[in-house]
């Protein structure tokens, strides 16, 4: 049995380009995954994944096709299609997008990587003014950092941090809403790593159950789960949507040792050997 903990981010890309080279956004198998929060104590929470299927031509401009998927945790758990679709294209390091929808029926600016510390940018989604305050190289890419100047939540600062041919970490894929993060990256270059998106786009049509017998919760020194199945992939996640724990197991009675986690709350997923998810949280006390 192997623990793998898991970072926050997973990007899958190999290169051996220098972070002064400017990297284009992917044109196909690529896949983002960021978790939103419906409320401040984690329990109702959804996890969308965006990823490239083709391209199509609007107004003599080619753009990428961009579907989703929504993988709802709360009350009544589901998995289901995104309502429409997004279409983006690039030019001079600039990344355009608009929706399918009828009711944004124009294009607009996402990003502009051809800005400079002091620079400003106006996002389009919340109409908030930001101003490039650093930038430094982050996975072998330049990464850009804003800081809000109209924006505050409770007082706080709002921040955002963009990177070349990945696009926003902090806030949606396109929108920057701020109350998202980006936890997956990955093109199929990368066949080794986990990711998220696994759980979401198996061939294998997907099945939630909706609890997990585990005990004991509270747990202090470990949790025990009771599984029908062998085989299975468990991970474990935090209220921020962190993996911090995953391994895979033969065992329908595994112990997963929590000794070493924070108090708080976590959430458990475990992937039967047919693609079937289950879920399950408890506090670590």
């Amino acid at each position: 049995m192997k623990n793998l903990l898991l970072p926050i981010l997973f990007v899958c890309i190999f290169t051996n380009t220098k972070a002064q080279q400017y990297h284009e956004f992917p044109k196909e198998n690529a896949r983002w995954v960021y978790h939103y929060y419906y409320n401040n104590d984690g329990i109702e929470e959804r996890y969308d994944l965006y990823y490239i299927d083709g391209d199509t031509l609007i107004n003599n401009n080619t753009y990428q096709i961009i579907k989703s998927k929504q993988w709802l945790w709360g009350p009544y758990p589901e998995i289901k299609d995104g309502s429409f679709n997004l279409f983006f294209r690039e030019e001079s390091k600039r990344i355009y997008f608009r929706y399918s929808s009828p009711y944004y029926d124009n294009e607009y600016l996402a990003y502009d990587f051809n800005l400079n510390v002091n620079d400003t940018f106006v996002n389009f989604h919340t109409s908030d003014s930001l101003v490039m305050i650093d930038e430094y190289e982050k996975y072998g890419r330049r990464a850009m950092y804003f800081k809000s100047l109209n924006f505050k939540y409770l007082g706080s600062e709002f921040y955002q941090e963009w990177i070349e041919g990945i696009g926003h970490t902090e806030g949606e894929l396109f929108s920057g809403d701020y109350f998202s993060n980006l936890i997956c990256f990955k093109t199929d270059e990368c066949d080794t790593c986990s990711c998220y998106d696994d759980i979401i786009t198996s061939n294998i049509p997907i099945q939630t159950s909706p609890s997990l017998n585990l005990y004991p919760n509270p747990a202090t020194d470990y949790i025990r789960l009771e599984l029908e199945d062998a085989n299975n992939t468990i991970q474990i996640l935090n209220t921020q949507g962190q993996g911090i724990y995953q391994v895979q197991t033969s065992d329908k009675t595994p112990t997963i040792p929590t000794q070493n986690f924070s108090s708080g709350i976590y959430f458990v997923i475990v992937i039967n050997p047919n693609g079937n998810v289950s879920k399950g949280k408890f506090v670590k006390l």
